[in-house]
């Protein structure tokens, strides 16, 4: 992994700093989580359930930086922030996604269609959450 060979990149006294934002789905989320998976599974594609996303279940890198032995003690921060879209704005950013872009051409198209009507049905937006997950540990001397 690529925290071993970090160090070597450092000043004596530098840090490692790894940020990472996650998408998420907290159990307060929108119903609109549970419910899109009806239109990944329209189009052949793997459903994917939300309660897989909750934050809880995200990790830190604090276990990889202490295996290296090559820096302090690590600390990590946790922030959950959310993202508002509209239907337009959500759907050019589904089209965006790795799992969204290994579909067959009409299947994405499909989806990222069912996607916007369903967020349009439900008042134009929808609420996204992403926690901001930090690592952060000095170098060891």
């Amino acid at each position: 992994m690529f925290i071993a060979q970090t160090p070597e990149l450092l000043d004596v006294a530098g840090h490692l700093v790894v940020l990472s934002t996650p998408w998420v789905v907290p159990s307060s989320a929108d119903r609109f989580w549970w419910d899109v998976q009806d239109d990944w599974e329209a189009v052949d594609a793997r459903r994917v359930d939300p309660v897989t996303k909750h934050p809880d279940l995200v990790v830190d890198l604090r276990s990889e930086v202490r295996a290296s032995a090559r820096f302090e003690e690590p600390t990590s921060f946790r922030h959950m922030f959310e993202v508002r879209f509209t239907a337009d704005g959500y759907a050019t950013n589904l089209s965006t996604q790795s799992a969204v872009k290994e579909l067959a051409r009409a299947a994405r198209v499909e989806l990222v269609d069912r996607v916007r009507r369903r967020i349009d049905e439900r008042g134009g937006w929808i609420t996204a959450h992403l926690l901001a997950v930090v690592t952060v540990a000095r170098r060891a001397r």
